[in-house]
């Protein structure tokens, strides 16, 4: 997924005439998932293997119930922005830039006293946000810095990328350039795993169906062009049954799921019937049929394209569905 967006960003960027520029820092570089504003300077730069980061998804206060609690490898970049560029140039560039990498924008928010800005006379929400989950740590913990002017056209993005194995979160903080300053560009990234060595946990499987109402599974494994079940797929067939048995009042729809490749027909058939294959083994583990429904879409519902190899991977999997009946 990193080069995905990697290329996408990059392509953007490049456009705009992008420099690695000579003032920055000793020892910083660009993030490989996200790069900088064309011309920026790096003058703040820390990586971590694991942190974890409070992010915003609301304009109000930042209250514990409004943040999203990241957790990860952190990266934390500060850039200085070209002078005499406006914090909205860069917020729309770094804006459709996420959303063409097919990025999910979580929350935004633009201006100071606009309505719903980012602070206004009510809620004063982005210096509460800063001061909250980073001025305090500059003090208390000094490997962390933020460039803050207070300007009147401050702007803020979390977006998110995701994928079967790993879940990127991107938080953009743009600070205007107060009193002839150059714009500040603040980018936080906390990349979660899923996934530890390619097998999904009984808490990650608990998580995602408490969540979502569903988890993608692609660790149950079938025989090239058949339904037959391979030994390598019963460590997450193991976590349906156990979450079953530990939920009984749940009930699920298994949903097979195939890429686009052969005949539409024959992809029907075959994902329905790998979907009863898994029912079977839920069964003959001492889960009641009632409780289980086996269906199959085939190619009509990918997660990604069926033009790469790694698209046609991603596309094939077996989805577990929490039901209402």
């Amino acid at each position: 997924m990193k080069n995905k967006i990697l290329n996408l960003l990059t392509i953007l960027f490049l456009t705009n005439g992008f420099v690695i520029n000579a003032q920055d820092i000793s020892g910083s570089k660009d993030h490989d998932i996200i790069g900088r504003y064309p011309n920026s300077e790096i003058k703040y730069y820390y990586q971590k293997e694991y942190a974890e980061l409070d992010l915003p998804q609301s304009v109000k206060e930042a209250k514990p119930n409004d943040l999203i609690t990241a957790k990860g490898k952190h990266t934390s970049i500060l850039y200085a922005a070209p002078k005499n560029v406006s914090p909205l140039e860069i917020f729309r560039n770094y804006e459709n830039a996420i959303k063409k990498a097919n990025g999910k924008i979580l929350f935004s928010c633009r201006g100071k006293y606009a309505p719903d800005g980012c602070d206004d006379y009510n809620k004063f929400y982005a210096l509460s946000f800063f001061d909250a989950n980073y001025y305090k740590k500059r003090y208390n913990n000094t490997d962390q810095y933020v460039l803050m002017n207070g300007s009147d056209d401050q702007a803020f993005m979390v977006a998110i990328f995701e994928d079967a194995t790993s879940r990127i979160y991107v938080e953009v903080g743009i600070d205007g350039d107060a009193f002839g300053a150059q714009a500040g560009i603040q980018l936080e990234i906390i990349e979660e795993a899923k996934m530890k060595d390619g097998l999904i946990s009984a808490a990650l499987f608990e998580e995602e169906m408490n969540k979502n109402g569903k988890i993608a599974l692609y660790g149950i494994l079938f025989e090239t062009g058949k339904a037959t079940l391979m030994d390598a797929s019963k460590h997450e067939l193991s976590l349906i049954v156990e979450y079953l048995k530990k939920h009984p009042t749940v009930n699920i729809y298994v949903v097979g799921h195939t890429d686009d490749t052969g005949s539409l027909e024959l992809n029907m058939e075959l994902s329905k019937q790998r979907a009863k294959s898994v029912v079977d083994y839920l069964t003959s583990n001492g889960l009641s049929e009632s409780r289980l429904k086996a269906e199959g879409v085939g190619p009509f519902a990918p997660v990604t394209t069926n033009e790469t190899e790694e698209g046609k991977k991603l596309n094939r999997r077996v989805e577990i569905v929490k039901r209402l009946k």
